[in-house]
This record gives structure tokens, C-alpha cells and sequence, in this order.
């Protein structure tokens, strides 16, 4: 499979550079205001060594086993079967990596290992099950947030975002997941070979 076979249709594009960058913009307030909230989530924080530069890690679990690292400026999603997904903040162009070690010492985009557009049937398969991981595991965060915080703190998390103007209402933030999970987890199944689903 050539790298230009696997793209997105415009509607997941567009759901997908809003739902990111606004995740990230939340969990940054859920960082600096509600870290023991976040501990009780199931996320470790992990401050940068250097307080000049580069960013803190958050780091929990997918739902099917694996690891998911965030940052200010993007995700990680992994595990021992697919290899390791990078999606940045911006543009939405997901990438993946198969032998990446997700133990390295990550905070800032310079420490990033090489990720690259998958090029064969496997690494697109790969890729999709990771990202729709992902879609899920930040579907269960935003309700666990809604249900413990409330919609009032999420309000004024995106009230302080310079694009507040354009965000999803803390309530559509979950089902928007959930709906690129079932997208993905479609355009898997309707991919030549399908999507791997054990996970080691």
C-alpha cells in the first residue's frame, strides 16, 4: 500500500485538528489545576527535567492494553503489537513508528523519535487500531472529567483557550471521540486484511 492510500475524508480531518488541539489545551489546564484528580484517573505526571524548556509527560493506558504519553504538543499511543503512533497537535497527520521505545525520555519535540506515513497494508492497519485507541481513551477521560469536575470546570478550562470561539461544548467533546473511534475502527475493517486487534 502506497503512503497516498491512506487519507482521510474531509469531515475526520476537520473533527479530528479541533478534537486535538483542544484535548491538549484541556488537559494542560487538568495539569496545572487538578494533578491529583488526574492521578486518580489513572495518569502519572512526569515534570521536565528542565524547567526552561520543553514540556511535561502525562502517561496512562489504552483501553486494550499499551501505553498513551501526552504532551503540550501532541500523542503518543503504543503497544507491542502495533508499534507507536505519533499525533501532533496541528493538522492531523498521524505517523507511525514500529520499533519506537516509548521508555525514552521524552519532553520536547526534538527527543521525538522518526515517524513516518505508512507505506504497506500492515503499518496502515497498525496505525488506524492505534488512533482509534487513542479516540477511545480520551472519550473515557472526558467523562470521567465531566463526571467528577463537572461541565463548570471544563467551561472554564476552554474559557481561557484563544480558540473558545470555535471549541466543542464540553458534553459533544466524548461522543465526537467516540465517533472518529467508530470511523476508524470502520475504515479498519473495510481495509484489506483488516485491523489487528490482540494486543501482548
Amino acid at each position: 500500500m502506497k503512503a497516498s492510500h491512506l487519507r482521510f475524508d474531509y469531515e475526520i480531518l476537520r473533527l479530528g485538528r479541533l478534537l486535538t488541539d483542544q484535548q491538549l489545551w484541556c488537559l494542560g489546564c487538568d495539569v496545572r489545576a487538578r494533578r491529583c484528580d488526574l492521578k486518580r484517573l489513572g495518569w502519572d505526571y512526569h515534570p521536565r527535567p528542565d524547567k526552561t524548556k520543553g514540556c511535561g509527560r502525562l502517561i496512562g493506558t489504552l483501553p486494550l492494553g499499551g501505553q498513551l504519553s501526552m504532551w503540550g504538543f501532541g500523542f503518543m499511543a503504543t503497544d507491542t503489537v502495533h508499534g507507536t503512533l505519533w499525533l501532533d497537535r496541528k493538522g492531523f497527520r498521524p505517523r507511525l513508528n514500529p520499533a519506537a521505545d516509548p521508555r525514552l525520555p521524552i519532553f520536547g519535540m526534538n527527543d521525538l523519535p522518526l515517524f513516518r506515513t505508512p507505506e504497506t497494508a500492515d503499518q496502515s492497519h497498525a496505525l488506524l487500531f492505534l488512533l482509534a485507541q487513542l479516540a477511545e481513551r480520551m472519550e473515557q477521560h472526558e467523562q470521567d472529567i465531566l463526571s467528577t469536575l463537572g461541565v463548570e470546570y471544563r467551561q472554564r478550562c476552554l474559557s481561557k483557550w484563544q480558540c473558545k470561539r470555535t471549541a466543542l461544548e464540553p458534553e459533544e467533546v466524548p461522543k465526537n471521540w467516540q465517533k472518529m473511534a467508530r470511523s476508524l475502527r470502520k475504515r479498519g475493517l473495510h481495509t484489506e486484511g483488516g485491523l489487528h486487534t490482540q494486543v501482548a
